[in-house]
């Protein structure tokens, strides 16, 4: 499933995993976890998707990185109200 060439050295691609069903990604997404020599994967990845990976792949959870701060959303309601000025959030 791997295909030689698909990921350059030094190169670094985001896959988004959906709902963790390995049966929903796309072809081109399962390719590229089969390609990849290091994996790095959130919570919302389900052990199926992660075994997609070919043997001898490093594996890390990037919830045990604090590098990215997580981003603060509205709900979708907000977006069609302004939002509280005190608190940043709508009513």
């Amino acid at each position: 499933m791997s295909v030689p060439g698909l990921i350059a050295p030094g190169e670094v691609w985001l896959v988004g995993a959906g709902p963790g069903d390995p049966d929903l990604l796309t072809r081109k997404a399962e390719r590229l976890i089969a390609a990849a020599d290091i994996l790095f994967y959130d919570a919302l990845v389900g052990p199926g998707v992660l075994a997609l990976a070919r043997p001898g792949t490093e594996m890390a959870s990037a919830n045990a990185l604090a590098v990215i701060p997580r981003i603060r959303r509205r709900p979708t309601r907000c977006w069609s109200q302004p939002p509280a000025p005190e608190s940043g959030w709508c009513g």
